[in-house]
């Protein structure tokens, strides 16, 4: 998600006599998010084909005060990109703000390219986790605990996970304590 809203303000400089007229005139993806990417462009709420096919419907300003350009750019992988897709400083868009008036034939292109602040890794086999051996410390009893772990998929996936370690039953449902200084007898799940 490129969120332009956030970095990009608009505002009137003659809201007396002048209303602005601002759109998204085009938009064009480049290298890795051609291949690897599909993409969507949010402007002011109406959702376009990215890279877009024609200009969007226009958004007025008519203050001095700065409002946001509302524009957001969503990227989703496509299930066969694997590996780096995206290299951090490499062109990815370039965003065309089109400015016209009711006032006289004024029209004003302000060109935003768009650039990779980080590599877009997209995992292969479609997830990937933060870490595939994680160790605990356990507080005292009653207590619970977190277990740092994030998953990331490219796409919606059922998961599976297991635990590990010594069991103190026949049904390996109670782990065994393996602090030494601790009393607890054992830890069910």
């Amino acid at each position: 998600v490129v969120d332009l809203s956030t970095q990009i303000f608009c505002h009137n400089d003659y809201p007396e006599t002048i209303t602005d007229y601002v759109t998204l005139q085009r938009g064009s993806a480049y290298g890795g998010v051609l291949s690897s990417f599909s993409g969507t462009v949010k402007y002011n709420g109406t959702s376009y084909p990215f890279p877009t096919t024609t200009e969007t419907a226009r958004v007025i300003y008519d203050s001095r005060t700065d409002k946001p350009w509302p524009a957001v750019l969503y990227l989703t992988p496509v299930s066969t990109a694997g590996g780096v897709a995206i290299t951090a400083g490499s062109l990815i868009a370039v965003l065309i703000l089109h400015q016209t008036n009711n006032y006289n034939s004024d029209s004003f292109q302000f060109i935003w390219n768009i650039y990779a602040n980080n590599d877009v890794v997209v995992p292969t086999g479609g997830c990937d986790v933060s870490a595939r051996d994680v160790t605990v410390t356990l507080p005292d009893y009653p207590g619970s605990m977190a277990v740092p772990l994030t998953v990331h998929c490219a796409q919606s996936q059922q998961l599976g996970y297991y635990l590990s370690g010594t069991t103190a039953d026949s049904a390996n449902a109670i782990f065994t304590n393996t602090a030494s200084a601790s009393p607890a007898q054992g830890i069910g799940f």
